[in-house]
């Protein structure tokens, strides 16, 4: 999909874009996520450009570019992270130990890349962004286990990958349900004064100890990874989530979904193929 052009035949007729896509494989060599990750980009935006029944583009960001949880900032739909974090994930030599940085930075990148197309090429069609943090929730496939989601599930099941990395990216979490953020990226798409706009997804915090209790709590006999204790990290952060909570309220939800109901759904949604 990355190939130019390879898109223009697919997108005829169409009237919205709704790129989600990314690459998760928390690979720590950025030439091999970075650049793939902003030739796709490209590659769907300009056949987007080149089709005029496409009225709207929304892309879906990540909360890796905006400042961290355990910072004491008041996060806005205007806030991102430092630029310096394209350096880090540049920097040499290529290590594992980056890998949650390189992913941040694809993201960062992809984004203000939108951003630029639309200030420089000025195209027919209205760009959202939407910028959720830790998705969890019913899988729709298991093949489709992937992301946060999968990390959660390979914690769940042992899975010494997951158990692995469970520190580093659970360590602190906003979660958003999968149906409220297909809600907010449908508001994205079809709500006319939803223009030009970064709509945050950041709903009910928890860390990693959180999501060990709520396992226990669904299982209790169930073996989980330990809990990180005084190392956990702490959620200073305020978050102004006004108008991503009024576009799903008008889509129909009024209440987002909690982290327990979420595990709950992603256990239960992988119960008839263990």
């Amino acid at each position: 999909m990355a190939a130019p052009g390879s898109l223009d035949e697919a997108l005829k007729g169409c009237i919205a874009i709704a790129h989600v896509a990314s690459d998760v494989s928390f690979g720590h060599d950025p030439n091999e996520v970075i650049t793939p990750t902003l030739a796709l980009l490209q590659s769907v935006l300009e056949s987007a450009a080149k089709t005029a029944s496409i009225k709207r583009f929304v892309y879906t960001s990540s909360t890796g570019v905006l400042p961290l949880l355990d910072q004491k900032v008041h996060l806005t739909p205007s806030s991102w992270v430092s630029s310096t974090i394209v350096d880090k994930a540049w920097s040499e030599p290529y290590g594992p130990e980056n890998k949650a940085t390189i992913y941040c930075a694809s993201k960062y990148l992809s984004e203000k890349a939108c951003w630029d197309f639309v200030r420089d090429r000025k195209p027919h069609f209205e760009l959202n962004v939407v910028v959720p943090n830790s998705h969890v929730g019913a899988f729709l496939h298991p093949k489709l286990v992937g992301s946060l989601n999968g990390i959660i599930w390979g914690m769940w099941i042992g899975d010494e990958f997951a158990v692995s990395v469970s520190h580093m990216i659970v360590g602190l979490n906003g979660l958003i349900n999968l149906e409220d953020s297909g809600l907010l990226h449908l508001a994205a798409l079809t709500q006319s004064d939803v223009s030009g706009e970064r709509l945050l997804g950041i709903g009910e915090v928890f860390t990693h100890d959180d999501l060990i209790d709520v396992m226990a709590k669904i299982d209790p006999d169930r073996k989980l990874p330990p809990k990180m204790g005084k190392d956990c990290p702490v959620a200073h952060a305020t978050v102004d989530m006004e108008r991503s909570f009024e576009l799903t309220r008008r889509m129909g939800k009024a209440k987002w979904t909690g982290v327990e109901e979420s595990v709950r759904q992603l256990v239960d949604s992988m119960a008839p193929y263990i």
